[in-house]
């Protein structure tokens, strides 16, 4: 890099690098990236999390960047939909469980073809007896994967398209 000077107006440093988000040169203290959030801005958010980081992120050292600020916002909501998918996960399996534990195992044998289990569970749609193994309904495709082919639910979906 030839000797060029900080991009920022107060600075009259030499440049030592450009910023990987925004291109433009900084020297060593004006480097780091910074968010572009405004007392205005920030007073906006309704995201804890969100008025937490841009508040602390104090000090003159850095630089503001929209391109960063752009991207790490992107980058915050990829995670939160990320976790908030695998909270719903978790609450949709505990409700499962909690479920099952309400199911009364019976004497019988599984419903499936091929499959002789003597401990069966009563499943809820269909009124048929399955194993644990196959008492799961499932799409046609996947009952392969365990679980069964539940034809009260197929029908059920078919009749309200």
């Amino acid at each position: 890099m030839s000797k060029e000077e900080c991009s920022s107006n107060e600075c009259n440093k030499e440049a030592v690098e450009k910023c990987s988000f925004c291109g433009r040169n900084w020297c060593e203290y004006h480097l780091k990236p910074k968010h572009t959030a405004s007392r205005r801005y920030i007073g906006s958010l309704t995201d804890p999390i969100l008025i937490k980081i841009f508040s602390e992120e104090e000090g003159d050292d850095g630089h503001p960047c929209p391109k960063y600020h752009e991207r790490w916002l992107e980058e915050y909501e990829k995670e939160k939909e990320k976790k908030l998918s695998m909270i719903s996960i978790i609450d949709a399996l505990d409700s499962l469980a909690s479920n099952e534990s309400e199911i009364s195992t019976y004497s019988g044998t599984c419903q499936a073809p091929n499959c002789d289990n003597r401990s069966v569970v009563r499943c809820k749609t269909c009124k048929s007896y399955y194993c644990g193994y196959h008492a799961s309904r499932k799409k046609r495709l996947l009952a392969r994967l365990g679980g069964h082919v539940c034809e009260r639910q197929s029908s059920t979906i078919f009749n309200q398209l």
